[in-house]
């Protein structure tokens, strides 16, 4: 009686976990799905700039999203500029705006022979963690 095996005493449909210790009960919805990962997933970033005498902003956005994100400067001189602030609506987040609009800045400041002043945390940040490639364009 107990000569055969455990493994094969028992059918190994027995031994698997039902469907319902494994597989997520969402009666109501409420669960988010896991997005997709790759290529397909890549946002289209719009970036546009708009200028003031003594202002300027970075306007990023993306097709079928709403909301914005934006980088404000201050023009101190014609080849000084200070990054005031950056801010990206929640429907953003996660989608690389902020860093999309700190490598624009770096590459419109490098293209004009402009130092920047990274008075905004995020700025600061990034340029901190990118040190060697910008240290041509931000000013400590």
């Amino acid at each position: 009686m107990f000569d055969t095996p455990r493994s094969e005493a028992l059918p190994m449909a027995l031994l698997d976990p039902p469907p319902w210790l494994t597989e997520p009960v969402d009666p109501f919805g409420l669960i988010p799905k896991p997005l997709a990962k790759g290529p397909a997933m890549t946002p289209t970033i719009t970036i546009q700039r708009e200028d003031t005498d003594t202002k300027a902003r970075y306007v990023a956005t993306v097709d079928g999203v709403d909301g914005e994100g934006e980088m404000t400067l201050s023009k101190v001189s014609a080849s000084l500029i200070i990054v005031d602030h950056t801010l990206v609506d929640d429907s953003l987040r996660g989608m690389g705006i902020a860093a999309a609009l700190a490598q624009r800045l770096i590459k419109d400041a490098r293209a004009a022979g402009q130092r920047i002043v990274p008075l905004c945390p995020f700025f600061r940040g990034y340029a901190e963690k990118h040190r060697e490639e910008v240290s041509d364009v931000v000013q400590w």
